[in-house]
């Protein structure tokens, strides 16, 4: 089986926090040329970009300020050093970061506990 024309949609809907909502689309289709040799996977992911692109510049331009917040991209960042986190780390610190906030924590806990033996009851 010859493919013979690749079709891309690309659809964002985008809430405005107000029970309300925009929607963009594209969708482009594209014909293959199979005798000049075009792959039709690299053409879909081409087209696919470029409707991206326009959709998201649709969509920046909209008349909401919370739409158009929306659709800036949120950095996760360390709690502790500010560094960017991982989009697939789960916690809120680096985790060197993490063991020096233990560290402390358990020198913190370690002096209060002298503290207390030191005290005449």
């Amino acid at each position: 089986m010859q493919i013979s024309q690749v079709t891309v949609e690309f659809r964002r809907t985008v809430s405005d926090g107000n029970y309300g909502n925009e929607t963009a689309a594209m969708q482009f289709t594209i014909d293959i040329d199979r005798e000049s040799g075009e792959d039709p996977q690299f053409v879909g992911k081409i087209a696919l970009s470029a409707a991206r692109a326009h959709v998201l510049a649709e969509l920046k331009e909209s008349g909401s300020l919370n739409i158009r917040r929306a659709l800036i991209p949120q950095i996760r960042k360390c709690n502790r050093c500010g560094e960017v986190l991982p989009d697939d780390f789960m916690g809120y610190l680096h985790p060197a970061c993490s063991e020096l906030e233990r560290a402390e924590r358990d020198e913190r806990r370690q002096a209060e506990a002298r503290d207390l033996e030191e005290m005449p009851f």
